[in-house]
């Protein structure tokens, strides 16, 4: 059983700049749930990508390392299944993890040695790359499911339920979701729901 009780929501969205978001001062995209998380819980203002592509920035979010270091040096390349992710690390400490969304560094079957699986999560919805409208995913490394509708909300409706049972079981949890879609407006709207977080962390 972990002694903390701090949990952490890190989203990402795919292609979002430093300064779209409302309390970066955007003159004029509205982010009133991510602006609330922000003053309200811990800020990295500083936080620099490794890297200005999809896979290598990815990769050294998980493995808080740079793409030179593990190997990952552009789109589409994977990770090497020796690495030891943040994923690892917050299991270890007693978190529940999961991973929704965009992996991009590997595959999401159950088998592969660098699924979010193996790379420490404990639940994943997750797809190798890129999706939008009614978007196909590996539960927990399964058969490929599609689901109807727009692909944040559907992330976030996964990633609410898992920290609803996380929360309900006294646990604290590490949920990781990284959209796919171009905006972040949906994910405004529906994390703006959740309840019962002790600390918000985003990038």
């Amino acid at each position: 059983m972990c002694l903390i009780s701090i949990s952490f929501v890190f989203p990402i969205g795919d292609d979002h700049g430093w300064d779209d978001l409302g309390y970066n001062a955007h003159l004029f995209v509205k982010t009133p749930v991510l602006d609330e998380m922000a003053n309200s819980g811990m800020r990295f203002d500083q936080f620099y990508s490794s890297h200005f592509t999809c896979s290598p920035t990815r990769g050294s979010f998980l493995l808080g390392r740079h793409p030179n270091r593990y190997g990952t040096f552009a789109p589409n390349w994977s990770i090497r299944p020796e690495e030891v992710s943040i994923g690892h690390i917050m299991k270890r400490a007693g978190y529940s993890t999961a991973h929704f969304g965009k992996w991009h560094v590997g595959s999401v079957k159950l088998a592969s040695p660098i699924s979010p699986g193996a790379m420490g999560f404990d639940e994943w919805l997750s797809h190798d790359n890129f999706f939008e409208l009614n978007p196909v995913f590996s539960r927990n490394g399964g058969e490929p499911e599609q689901f109807e509708g727009e692909s944040s909300e559907i992330l976030i409706e996964e990633a609410i339920k898992f920290i609803d049972s996380s929360n309900s079981s006294n646990n604290p949890f590490m949920v990781v979701v990284w959209f796919a879609s171009r905006t972040l407006q949906r994910f405004t709207k529906g994390f703006g729901a959740v309840r019962g977080f002790t600390r918000f962390s985003e990038f």
